[in-house]
């Protein structure tokens, strides 16, 4: 089991309600920022820790590994379901 910290800030309500975190899978460059890539990083069981503002609002657990999804409205992401216990 691993721990990670997520950095929400405006996508923090929308990514609780859907119990998940995302991020790009792409950037508009070559070079991806590393909160994104260490998104592809998390795995079944994982824990997150959901930092908003200057603070950790929730913790979760990840329901499953990484995995691309394609947004309605957007580009391809990695996404991870995730459980939110406080």
């Amino acid at each position: 089991m691993q721990c990670f910290i997520v950095m929400q800030g405006q996508t923090y309500q929308e990514e609780k309600e859907l119990g998940m975190i995302w991020s790009r899978k792409e950037g508009n460059g070559d070079n991806l920022p590393h909160s994104w890539l260490r998104v592809k990083e998390v795995k079944k069981g994982d824990r997150v820790f959901h930092y908003v503002k200057g603070n950790i609002v929730a913790i979760s657990v990840a329901k499953t590994a990484s995995r691309i999804a394609q947004r309605p409205s957007a580009h391809e992401q990695q996404e991870v379901l995730c459980q939110y216990v406080c």
